[in-house]
């Protein structure tokens, strides 16, 4: 039986996917609460109250291996350079269920919104 290959993530990414969720889950909310404003308007329910999608703040709590130390490099994707030290995590479940417990780690993330004004030129 062939072993198969445990998957590793830079801590960054996974930080940074939660926060590309949540923002893409706040996006589709206001999409829909203007849809049904749109709706209400046609049905000649402009008096109601669309509903609206909040997120107040979102707090995961992401288990997780370390793999690897990464040393600081230019990243590709943003195209900035990072003089921070990196890390490569282990984050499947089948994969941290296998593990000496002594070697899990649990960070506590809380993600608040913040109001930006937009302005326009």
């Amino acid at each position: 039986m062939q072993k198969r290959k445990e998957k590793v993530f830079l801590m960054t990414d996974v930080v940074g996917g939660l926060m590309q969720a949540i923002k893409q889950a706040k996006m589709l909310g206001d999409l829909e609460s203007t849809r049904l404003a749109s709706v209400y308007r046609e049905q000649g329910m402009s008096t109601f109250s669309v509903p609206a999608f909040a997120i107040s703040e979102v707090e995961v709590e992401l288990k997780f291996a370390v793999a690897e130390p990464v040393e600081p490099a230019r990243s590709s994707k943003a195209g900035v350079e990072s003089m921070l030290p990196g890390l490569r995590v282990k984050i499947s479940p089948e994969t941290l269920s296998g593990l000496n417990p002594e070697m899990l780690s649990s960070m506590r993330i809380k993600f608040s919104p913040v109001d930006m004004k937009v302005f326009r030129e």
